[in-house]
């Protein structure tokens, strides 16, 4: 990606280039946000905007290890216009210990979540990069696979949005 052809909807505090990576630091609270059930309005996030051949997909990797602190957040932005806008990506939230926790808080929080585990089954979509039925068929229970694949025949029998984890039509 030529990272200079882009246009910032907002210069970040700091960019730079490392290689073939943009390394971006935020601006302390900037945010992307519009029309929340909390009433608020967030549009003084940073993205580098660039054109998109519409008929192409785009895959982001991003080192997490810098997001250490609550809302901490990166990801990509489709843009049309300030009122439409779609971002997606990942964002520290709720249960994140502080970088400086205690070996026994972290050594607690890990055997709370493997305990967890023994209560759960199948793929988190958002963590898998593998496709394929199979994978599809471990995300979903089946008779919500079952449904979705009934919507996805009514609204998009021909498959035109199959990016991602694709849902099959049913039929």
């Amino acid at each position: 990606m030529d990272w200079a052809s882009g246009t910032w909807t907002r210069e970040p505090a700091t960019s730079r280039l490392d290689g073939d990576d943009l390394l971006v630091g935020a601006s302390e609270g900037s945010d992307w946000w519009r029309t929340t059930h909390y009433g608020f309005l967030h549009d003084d996030g940073h993205a580098l905007l660039v054109d998109w051949p519409a008929a192409s997909a785009v895959e982001a990797t991003f080192d997490a290890s810098s997001l250490t602190g609550l809302y901490d957040q990166a990801g990509l932005l489709l843009w049309v216009g300030p009122e439409h806008w779609i971002k997606t990506g990942l964002e520290v939230s709720d249960g994140v210990l502080p970088p400086d926790a205690a070996p026994e808080q972290v050594a607690a929080a890990k055997a709370g979540s493997d305990a967890a585990l023994a209560f759960t089954s199948g793929t988190y979509g958002n963590f898998s990069m593998d496709r394929g039925e199979e994978v599809i068929a471990s995300m979903y229970p089946p008779a919500t696979l079952d449904r979705l694949r009934r919507i996805k025949a009514e609204l998009d029998p021909a498959n035109v949005f199959r990016q991602n984890h694709n849902i099959m039509p049913a039929g």
